[in-house]
């Protein structure tokens, strides 16, 4: 590369291309920014092109996303684990004691209905729910 024409690169007004980078990247940062910080490129392309009217293409905001530094929150949320500090040790406390009948069982059969029937698959089926059918059969 000759001395005179990297002098003449570096005096060169910027192109119209990197004019329009710039523009792109500030409108992309902005819709990013106003998603939580959340969207991708998929989604931030689209306002863009659906919202704003802009017609650009979805690699060219894959590029400037890339280039910028801003990324979309990837996956979905994991299921943690509980540690052994989190798991009740004792879901009674170790009050056996009743005031009233079957009240020792109730509260076992919500533990286990808000555990393992988060869906409430048995509302959903017109069915009693085992802390229901308790109640509805105790004897006095």
């Amino acid at each position: 590369m000759s001395v005179s024409g990297y002098y003449a690169w570096r005096n060169r007004p910027p192109s119209p291309r990197a004019i329009r980078h710039a523009w792109l990247t500030d409108l992309i940062t902005q819709v990013h920014t106003g998603s939580r910080s959340t969207h991708g490129a998929r989604r931030v392309h689209a306002e863009p092109r659906l919202g704003h009217g802009v017609p650009v293409s979805h690699g060219a905001v894959k590029l400037l996303m890339r280039r910028a530094g801003p990324a979309g929150v990837t996956g979905r949320p994991r299921w943690r684990r509980s540690t052994p500090d989190q798991i009740a040790t004792d879901l009674v406390d170790r009050q056996f004691s009743q005031s009233a009948p079957n009240q020792l069982a109730n509260a076992i059969f919500e533990y286990l209905e808000i555990r393992h029937n988060r869906r409430r698959r048995h509302s959903s089926l017109a069915m009693l729910t085992p802390t229901e059918f308790e109640n509805t059969t105790i004897v006095a």
